[in-house]
Parts: structure tokens; sequence; C-alpha cells
């Protein structure tokens, strides 16, 4: 079942209530209300309404404006479970790439450096606008990560994510 981006607003907001101080979300049942939400492998939680399955955050965002949300909506902290409204926001497909984690295959095991055997060197590199910019070649995998970083945090200003060791 493929998760549907647009959201009916209105029928939302009469079958679900969000409370924007936790992220929780819940049905509305003739019963009372249920907590709902279910985590899929992408590790984003999900509610199925009316035969569609739609993603909480894009539910949580249109309850609380009123509105479909257009755009993408990025969690701030990466936290794909936590739909507090603070940890909310519209961004572009292009921003919302910039605070992915690191690959899961990388074999430096830092974002945006990898080993460019024809140079024997660490190679640091990063995507703006769509395009990979070259950082430069560094004798050490730790220097071509501070080179990124660096890079990063002026270039993807408020989306610049710092990451993990």
């Amino acid at each position: 079942m493929k998760t549907n981006k647009f959201i009916d607003v209105e029928n939302l907001q009469s079958a679900f209530q969000y409370d924007p101080e936790t992220g929780r979300i819940w049905r509305k049942l003739k019963t009372g209300l249920k907590e709902t939400g279910f985590s899929k492998s992408n590790g984003y939680l999900n509610v199925k309404f009316k035969k569609h399955l739609y993603l909480v955050h894009r539910i949580s965002w249109g309850i609380y404006y009123g509105t479909t949300p257009e755009h993408p909506i990025d969690h701030i902290n990466g936290n794909p479970l936590d739909n507090r409204l603070c940890n909310l926001r519209l961004t572009t497909d292009l921003t919302n790439q910039y605070n992915r984690k690191k690959n899961r295959n990388s074999k430096s095991g830092i974002k945006g450096v990898t080993w460019h055997l024809s140079g024997m060197a660490w190679r640091a590199q990063i995507r703006i606008n769509g395009k990979k910019v070259h950082l430069g070649s560094f004798s050490t995998k730790e220097q071509a990560g501070k080179a990124y970083e660096s890079a990063a945090k002026k270039l993807h200003g408020e989306f610049y994510k710092e990451q993990a060791a």
C-alpha cells in the first residue's frame, strides 16, 4: 500500500486528534480516543485511513495548520518518530537532504568522505544545489571529515546537522 501525500484536512481533522506538545495522534472513535500510528521499515509513523496510508507527521501538520503541506516536512532532530510540532518544519526536496545521516554503506564512516584510490587520499565532497562539489583531498579521513563539516555548516544553514561520531 502506497503512502498518500495528499491530505483531505477536513476529513482528517474530524477523524484524528493531534497533540502538538507530545506529537501523539489519536483516532476519534464513537467510544472515545484511541492512540494510533505504526512504524514501517522506513522508520516513520503511519496511519491507515480510508484505504490509504498517511505519514503521521504530514497528518499532524495538516491538522494543526489546517492545510495540506505542499512540500516535504523535515524532522529537525532527525528522529522520524518525534512528531512534536517544534520538531517539524517545511522544507524542499533539496534542503531535506542536507541533514541526512551518512550513507549506511559508507566505508569511511564519515558523511561526505570517500577513499579516492587513484589519488591514494581521502576525498571530501558535498552536494550544493544537487551538484557534487569537491572540497579537497586529505591524508586522513578525519581531516576530510572536518572539511565536510566546515562546508556543511556554512552552506546548509539552518538545515546543517552535526554528524554523530
